[in-house]
C-alpha cells in the first residue's frame, strides 16, 4: 500500500500513520519529523528548511520534493504512508512523476477532517515548541490556501476517501481502516 494522510496540521494524521504502519508494517514517511531531524543535524536540506518552519510557512516545493525522492530510494519495495505530504498542487504533481518513473502510484489518499477549533486546541496542547496560538492559526491558513486544492487533484482519480478525524483514536483508525478497504 502507498498512501497519503491528508489534512490540516494537527487533526492527527501523525497518530493515525503510526497505527497504520505498526499494523501492516508500512513505512512511515513523516516529512515534518524528516524536516525537524535535519534541522537538529544541520544538513543542507534542514538548514534550507528552518527558517520557513519557524514563520509556519511551507516548506519550499523543491526542497520537500527532494527529501521525498531521496526517502522512496530508500525504501523501494516497502509499503508506506506519506504524512505531511504532498502540501501543494506542485508537490503533488511532483510525487506523480517519481512515481511515474518507478512504475508505481498512489493506492489511496485518506482525508481527515476536523473543525478547526478542535486542530488549534490539539496542537497548542501538544507542546512543540512551533506550535504557538498565533503560529498555528497562521498554518490552518496556510493549509487551507495551499493544501486544500489537492482534494481537487485527488478526487478525479477515484482515490480519495474522507474520514471524519474527530473522536477517540481508535474509531478514527477503524473508519480509516473502512476507507482502505
Amino acid at each position: 500500500m502507498r498512501m497519503v494522510l491528508l489534512g490540516a496540521p494537527g487533526v492527527g494524521k501523525g497518530t493515525q500513520a503510526t497505527f497504520l504502519c505498526k499494523r501492516h508494517g508500512w513505512k512511515h514517511l513523516a516529512t515534518g519529523d524528516m524536516l525537524r531531524e535535519g534541522i537538529a543535524e544541520g544538513t543542507l536540506l534542514g538548514l534550507k528548511a528552518k527558517e520557513a518552519m519557524s514563520r509556519g510557512d511551507l516548506v519550499e516545493d523543491d526542497v520537500i520534493l527532494e527529501l521525498i525522492e531521496k526517502t522512496l530510494d530508500g525504501i523501494k519495495g516497502a509499503g508506506y504512508v506519506l504524512d505531511g505530504f504532498p502540501r501543494t498542487l506542485a508537490q503533488a504533481r511532483g510525487l506523480d512523476e517519481m512515481l511515474e518513473k518507478r512504475a508505481e502510484n498512489l493506492d489511496r489518499v485518506v482525508l481527515l477532517t476536523a473543525d478547526t477549533e478542535v486542530v488549534v486546541e490539539r496542537m497548542v496542547l501538544r507542546g512543540r515548541v512551533d506550535d504557538t496560538p498565533e503560529t498555528v492559526r497562521h498554518r490552518l491558513e496556510v493549509y487551507e490556501n495551499s493544501t486544500r486544492p489537492l482534494i481537487g487533484f485527488y478526487e478525479p482519480k477515484g482515490i480519495l476517501r474522507r474520514v471524519d478525524g474527530v473522536g477517540k483514536i481508535e474509531e478514527i483508525h477503524e473508519r480509516i481502516e473502512s476507507a482502505l478497504a
